[in-house]
């Protein structure tokens, strides 16, 4: 039996790890994905987590046994995207151990940053190691009593790697109230001027009051900031004064910024997300294309429509994710823990699925915000491969962020439950 009162412990990298093109692109191809990728998806931060995972399964005080493991729960939350050349490092954390009869529940949250300490992503893992149970029924009772997954998380350290997206001394407050931004503005012509008052719960964008305001004398020409005499407005026709490609457009409390500031002035990084009302502050990099995406609408759906993997899609993730469980390859593996026969990856399922889905409805993977669900039922995969159905709803869009809700069925079986993935649009 696994010792339940083992205290929380971490598992880190044993050295930050380069981010490959390579390797994006071998993940794409075993998932299905068109080639060349140009970043990676939210799922990437399991592989990059995967030699922490081998660490703890390791750690002889857990009495781990890997082919005893059930894969129950997982979930994401991106806070930037990761693209070739990132380097990075990871650290996983054993956040509570619950037995159940003779299985154990196991949840593990990892961190995923920069090596210059910018956050780039979370993930958390729920695990179910059983001893003499039927695989089956303590799936079955899994899925009926892990929590639901937890929620997007925010962060205010932007950095994208290239560059600081805000001038140093910004303060960005996390609720209605509204923020000083002390110590901006350089004199080198970008940035904000001190003292200037961000609202990130009212009408007001700038200053405190609920009228539009002018910001008179902002920026000095030398190549970022804000242009003198812009108007800022609370509205969706309030745009700043830096030619087409600049568009103030929030009515619903989502600030989305292309093309501000450049030259050797400051002011925001082109593609500069601030999502108010929540909290939550992300960074796009220049390369990710900042607009509307049309097909998240509220009510559109996605028709169940036919996937497909073979052993060999999963012998190539196996080979590029570092995830090599036998029950992945061998029938006889599977069989021995009472399973029907070689199943998929559930981390190849979800990030299968996650691609399908983001290129049918428009939108980038590198905008998925956060993604979540349940393994409910193994998709299994016979000698000669295997099909299943693929389905989707948009159902809330929400300053900015859309909620698609995700249903996979193989032959009448629920695959995944409660799956649902959050992107900026």
């Amino acid at each position: 039996m696994l010792p339940e009162s083992v205290p929380s412990r971490s598992y880190q990298l044993p050295k930050p790890v380069r981010v490959r093109q390579e390797s994006l692109d071998g993940l794409a191809a075993a998932l299905g994905y068109a080639l060349p990728v140009a970043s990676a998806p939210i799922t990437y931060l399991f592989v990059l987590a995967q030699p922490a995972f081998e660490a703890l399964f390791s750690d002889p005080e857990l009495q781990l046994d890997l082919s005893r493991i059930i894969h129950v729960e997982q979930s994401f939350n991106q806070l930037c995207p990761l693209r070739a050349g990132d380097v990075v490092q990871v650290l996983l954390t054993i956040d509570k151990m619950r037995a159940r009869g003779d299985a154990m529940f196991i949840t593990i949250v990892g961190e995923v940053n920069r090596v210059d300490g910018t956050p780039v992503g979370t993930l958390t893992t729920t695990l179910l190691h059983h001893n003499k149970a039927a695989v089956n029924e303590l799936r079955d009772n899994a899925v009926s009593e892990t929590p639901s997954g937890a929620p997007s998380t925010s962060h205010s350290d932007l950095n994208n790697g290239g560059g600081v997206d805000f001038v140093a001394g910004m303060v960005l407050g996390l609720g209605d109230e509204d923020v000083v931004a002390s110590g901006l503005g350089d004199g080198g012509g970008g940035g904000f001027v001190a003292g200037t008052v961000l609202g990130l719960g009212g009408k007001s964008v700038f200053d405190s009051g609920d009228e539009d305001v002018v910001a008179s004398g902002l920026g000095d020409g030398g190549g970022g900031g804000f242009v003198a005499g812009t108007v800022l407005g609370s509205g969706g026709k309030s745009a700043f004064g830096l030619g087409g490609k600049s568009v103030f457009d929030s009515g619903d409390g989502n600030v989305i910024v292309s093309g501000l500031g450049g030259g050797d002035g400051g002011g925001f990084v082109a593609g500069t997300v601030l999502g108010s009302g929540d909290g939550d502050v992300v960074a796009l990099d220049a390369e990710t294309t900042v607009g509307s995406n049309s097909g998240f609408v509220v009510g559109r759906k996605f028709p169940p429509t036919a996937s497909s993997v073979t052993r060999d899609q999963l012998l190539r993730y196996a080979s590029v994710s570092g995830d090599v469980n036998p029950i992945h390859q061998s029938d006889a593996a599977a069989r021995a823990i009472g399973l029907t026969g070689v199943l998929a990856h559930g981390m190849w399922t979800m990030g299968a699925v996650i691609g399908k889905v983001i290129a049918e409805l428009g939108g980038e993977l590198a905008r998925v915000r956060s993604y979540r669900t349940r393994f409910a039922a193994p998709l299994y995969v016979p000698v000669d491969g295997a099909t299943f159905d693929v389905s989707a709803e948009v159902v809330a869009l929400v300053d900015g962020v859309a909620t698609v809700t995700l249903d996979v069925v193989q032959k009448g079986v629920q695959i995944l439950s409660g799956a649902k993935v959050e992107v900026w649009i």
